[in-house]
Formats: structure tokens, C-alpha cells, sequence
């Protein structure tokens, strides 16, 4: 089929390897988060098609600042959102500050999944550069 096709055992494997590049450690220290998180990683793992993953890969790859350049274009006050434990995208203020009139906010005790560690965090701070 094109769906990865890992055992039950292997998507567990999967999800504690990539569980600490998506989480803080403060969130993974909470046991009860950490399988619940798991969890749910090892499903998601199970279900994305590997052509999905393979695209995901290379256009990750891809940009790897390759258009850092066009940042500067942008005319629109922009929010840029960083985690301060996130380890797959360190360089957030670089970002920010490429983009003419880009705020730069960081979410010092959460990881990559921002959103799902600090939600109220998060929606505060685009409502806030909403209503700017």
C-alpha cells in the first residue's frame, strides 16, 4: 500500500525517538503527557503515507533557508511564533529579523509543538498581533 507499514512495536519506536524533538522536556517529564503523546505520535505514524512523508522530508530539506531571501519581501506585519526548547527550528529570530516589521515572540518553556504545549500561550499572542 503507500501507508508505512510499521508494527505496533516499531510506531513506538518511532514516536519515543521523535517525542523529545517535539516536546520540551518539562512537558515529557510528565509521565501521563509523555505515553499520552505517544500515543498519539505512533497512530499519526501509522496512518501517514510514506510518498506524504517522503515530500514532507524533502521539502523540509528544500527550504532549509533556501528562500531566506524572499523573507525580506514580505510587506505585512508579521507574527513570528519560536518555542525556546525547539530544537527543529533554532533559528526563529533570524526569521523575525529578515522580515521588515516582523514581531518576534518566543514561548520560552515549550518545544516545536508550541500550539499543543502552550495553546492559551499561543492563541494570546496571535489574537494580540490580530488586534495590533
Amino acid at each position: 500500500s503507500g501507508t508505512l507499514n510499521v508494527a505496533a512495536g516499531d510506531r513506538d519506536v518511532l514516536a519515543r525517538f521523535l517525542a523529545p524533538w517535539m516536546f520540551s522536556e518539562r512537558t515529557l517529564k510528565d509521565r501521563d503527557k509523555r505515553e499520552r503523546i505517544v500515543r498519539a505520535l505512533g497512530q499519526t505514524a501509522g496512518a501517514v503515507r510514506a510518498d506524504v512523508l517522503r515530500r514532507w522530508a524533502m521539502g523540509a530539506a528544500a527550504w532549509s533557508g533556501s528562500r531566506a531571501g524572499d523573507l525580506a519581501r514580505i510587506a505585512t506585519p508579521t507574527l513570528v511564533l519560536a518555542a525556546g526548547a525547539d530544537l527543529l527550528t533554532p533559528d526563529a529570530a533570524a526569521i523575525a529579523g529578515a522580515i521588515p516589521r516582523a514581531k518576534l515572540m518566543t514561548i520560552e518553556a515549550a518545544g516545536h509543538a508550541v500550539a499543543i504545549e502552550e495553546p492559551a500561550a499561543v492563541t494570546r499572542e496571535v489574537l494580540e498581533h490580530l488586534r495590533a
